[in-house]
């Protein structure tokens, strides 16, 4: 199990490295991959046809580098299929036929290469503007908080996800704090982020209690979403006045809490995550915040990040990002996490990753 899931990650990595190569390297890869299929092509005889694998190179062109490369190589194809077929002295009733044939089979090429790179950007300007939508339902900017500092961070792992945090003003010394992370990827996890996020703000207008208001936003999805769809979340209430956040964890990853005077502990309260269970009773818990203590909020993405190793980030190297960097402001000590957890991984996110931080002045 351990072996197949480091195969799988492994597998993600190359591929995802190669979705950040230059366009020289797909180029590159797709004369090499063309000058391979040629080869066995010749030696392969009149007898077994390996046509189909001269769509290698050009879906590799066409997609990841564009439309030009793409026709070029469907050419080279072409060309390469021409020159083949007379290499290995077919015999024609014409002399002009292998040559026909080389045309046809350059224009077969060169459809499937402008069908690819005509989706490829149809789903390029889809993505990019859900993209744009998804961002846009994420706090702007978060308002100064007197005596708080709050920052964070948000990276999907494709260019839309299932990870949602916000800010929400509750009143002149109150603020919502959440981040929830809706199981999935892609434009179905970001529909359901989405419907997520009306929710929560319609519930939290009415200054409903952490509990009340997981127990509403679970009643809602339950009746609205999907089975097998669920979220885990964490939402709290902030008092500045009485320095006291009041919260309710449905699921998710346990938050860390910094003590100004260096001991690090583990909100270890969690309920049922939300969406599965009709009826379910959530529970709410309070911390009490003193001068320089800080508490971080995480997607599970950032504790599950793997190196080449297979190594995960895990909560001890977090714990030791917090306690060195303990002075910093709330937007450093984000910063200084997502810098810690890119370079651990070089740069590479299996999953959506968020992070929000609270640290009390």
């Amino acid at each position: 199990m351990i072996l197949s899931e480091r195969l799988w990650r492994t597998t993600k990595r190359l591929f995802h490295r190669l979705a950040n190569s230059t366009r020289i390297s797909y180029i590159l890869l797709s004369v090499f991959l063309l000058f391979v299929v040629g080869v066995a092509d010749y030696f392969s005889g009149d007898e077994i046809s390996i046509l189909i694998f001269y769509l290698l190179p050009v879906s590799a062109s066409a997609w990841f580098v564009g439309r030009g490369a793409g026709a070029a190589i469907s050419i080279y194809c072409g060309m390469t299929w021409a020159i083949v077929d007379f290499l290995t002295s077919r015999t024609y009733s014409h002399v002009l036929i292998p040559y026909w044939n080389g045309l046809v089979m350059s224009g077969f090429f060169l459809i499937i290469a402008l069908t690819l790179s005509n989706l490829k950007k149809a789903l390029d300007r889809e993505n990019a503007l859900a993209r744009e939508i998804q961002e846009g339902m994420l706090p702007a900017a978060i308002r100064p908080i007197p005596g708080y500092q709050i920052a964070a961070a948000w990276k999907p792992e494709k260019s839309i996800g299932g990870d949602y945090y916000d800010i929400i003003d509750l009143g002149p010394t109150t603020v919502g704090v959440c981040i929830a992370d809706v199981i999935g990827h892609g434009i179905p996890a970001a529909i359901l982020m989405a419907n997520l996020q009306a929710s929560i703000r319609i519930y939290a207008a009415q200054s409903l209690k952490p509990r009340e208001l997981c127990m509403r936003v679970n009643e809602f999805m339950t009746q609205n979403v999907g089975p097998g769809k669920f979220v885990t979340f964490f939402y709290g209430v902030l008092d500045t006045a009485a320095d006291k956040l009041v919260f309710t964890n449905a699921g998710h990853p346990l938050p860390l809490v910094v003590r100004h005077n260096g001991e690090i502990l583990k909100l270890e309260t969690a309920d049922p995550v939300l969406g599965l269970f009709k009826s379910v009773e959530y529970h709410q818990h309070e911390l009490n915040l003193a001068s320089g203590d800080i508490a971080i909020l995480y997607t599970d993405g950032l504790l599950e990040i793997a190196n080449l190793r297979g190594d995960f980030f895990g909560e001890e190297r977090l714990a030791a990002i917090l306690a060195a960097n303990q002075k910093a402001k709330a937007q450093g000590i984000c910063d200084m996490i997502l810098a810690a957890a890119s370079d651990f991984a070089n740069n590479f996110f299996q999953d959506d990753l968020t992070i929000l931080v609270v640290k009390k002045e």
